[in-house]
């Protein structure tokens, strides 16, 4: 099979200055979703047929899963502290080389938390709801 790309991902959310911190060094899984809102707009016209509507696009929620360590849980208490602050991030599949595909827009950090348990790696997880247009580019 072809076509695969394993493990390089990238992830960055700004902090307190509107710097891009990249966290990828930590992050395990990251996502980059899209989507756009379908609306039902059944009628009463006697169709056999369901028809839908677009509606708004994103607006999502996304999670992303960490190795523990004090440099992303530090950047996320900091981020946590700016109530009502949107933040940028980028999130890119294919790694950050030029030419590679990423997707940027605005979040809110919604929640995080760590997870231990004996014998265990310690992981983090922190989830976001997108604010705003997401926008595909390139790095």
């Amino acid at each position: 099979m072809q076509g695969g790309v394993v493990g390089k991902a990238v992830f960055k959310l700004d902090n307190d200055s509107n710097v891009l911190v990249d966290l990828s060094a930590w992050a395990v899984k990251v996502p980059a979703p899209k989507s756009r809102d379908m609306l039902n707009s059944d009628t009463f016209d006697g169709s056999s047929s369901h028809s839908t509507t677009p509606g708004l696009r994103d607006g999502q929620e996304f999670t992303v899963d960490f190795l523990y360590h004090l440099t992303p849980f530090n950047h996320l208490k900091a981020v946590d502290a700016l109530d009502n602050t949107s933040l940028t991030y980028e999130a890119g599949p294919e790694g950050g080389a030029a030419g590679k595909p990423k997707l940027t827009g605005e979040c809110y950090l919604k929640s995080f938390n760590t997870d231990s348990g004996v014998g265990n790696i310690v992981t983090m997880s922190a989830t976001f709801i997108q604010t705003g247009a997401q926008t595909w580019g390139v790095f």
